[in-house]
């Protein structure tokens, strides 16, 4: 589920003094979350199915380009253009700048068709994917809605959003949630700075009606609690690489070792590999098959 997509447009450039630049290396892809996990997905040779709201030539061009990657789409047109978001590398600094846009307010007409037709293919033992934020005018409700739904097919919803939509999502039961540390701190106003810190965020997710949990912690690795057991992974970060769109890589890797059935230490590991591998590739949404075939450099512990 991906009803907020974007355009995302990366640039990798050197900046001067001057007041034009001319020599930057652009990429431009069909971007958001959601829209991420699935070409990923697709490219480990998953199949997904992709529910998005689209609107304008932008819209245009992301069902094209999920077409060409072979990826069924399922759209709410919208009579505006989808969001653009821009990401800067810059060979002076450290991190990258993005700038993201909210896109145009939708009414309330728009969350229910686009609920309606998000919901209307539930079939139980369905994985559903649901990452991102919500288009402006949408409720904190929306992915609590589905949540419910998932509920009554016995479908597994894996969650990757945070502040109120999750406390929302959480409460209407969700297989798996993994967010990132800002994010967990955003959403429960609690700073996660010792290791104590990072369980009680884990069984806080848990406790507010999520079955397994991951929290992940950038270039340091993740911890989780799956089942009701706690485990850490310590990676060995590719310093060169970029990271963002690592974590939908890692939400693809989990929900195609989820389809297989692979068991969770496994699973854990292959999820983990799938997002150091897309550090490789200068625009989110894909990954290096040649680094996917390296050896797997992070370990996994029970915590």
């Amino acid at each position: 589920m991906c009803p907020n997509p974007t355009v995302e447009i990366t640039a990798f450039c050197k900046f001067t003094d001057t007041a034009f630049l001319s020599n930057a290396d652009f990429y431009t892809v069909p971007g958001g979350k959601g829209i991420n996990v699935a070409r990923i997905l697709a490219s480990l040779g998953g199949r997904s199915h992709v529910y998005a709201c689209l609107g304008g030539v932008f819209g245009s061009f992301i069902k094209s380009a999920l077409d060409n990657d072979r990826i069924v789409v399922t759209s709410l047109d919208l009579p505006i253009n989808t969001r653009t978001s821009i990401v800067i590398y810059d060979e002076a600094e450290s991190k990258p700048r993005v700038i993201r846009t909210n896109g145009a307010r939708l009414e309330a007409e728009y969350e229910n068709l686009f609920l309606e037709i998000s919901t209307s293919n539930l079939f139980s033992g369905s994985l559903i994917c649901l990452s991102g934020s919500l288009p402006a005018g949408f409720s904190d409700s929306f992915y609590g809605n589905i949540c419910k739904s998932a509920m009554q097919t016995n479908a597994r919803t894996i969650v990757d959003v945070s502040g109120a939509a999750l406390l929302n999502a959480l409460q209407c039961g969700v297989f798996l949630t993994k967010i990132n540390i800002d994010e967990a701190e955003c959403t429960f106003g609690m700073k996660l700075a010792t290791e104590i810190d990072l369980k009680e965020a884990l069984d806080e997710l848990v406790e507010r009606g999520s079955k397994n949990a991951i929290l992940t912690r950038g270039r340091v690795g993740w911890v989780a609690n799956i089942e009701g057991q706690y485990f850490r992974c310590d990676i060995s970060p590719n310093d060169r690489g970029y990271d963002i769109g690592a974590g939908d890589a890692m939400m693809a890797g989990l929900m195609y070792g989820l389809s297989m059935e692979m068991e969770w230490k496994m699973l854990l590991a292959y999820a983990t590999k799938v997002a150091e591998s897309s550090t490789y590739r200068k625009s989110a949404g894909e990954v290096s098959k040649e680094a996917l075939k390296n050896t797997f450099n992070s370990s996994i512990e029970q915590w």
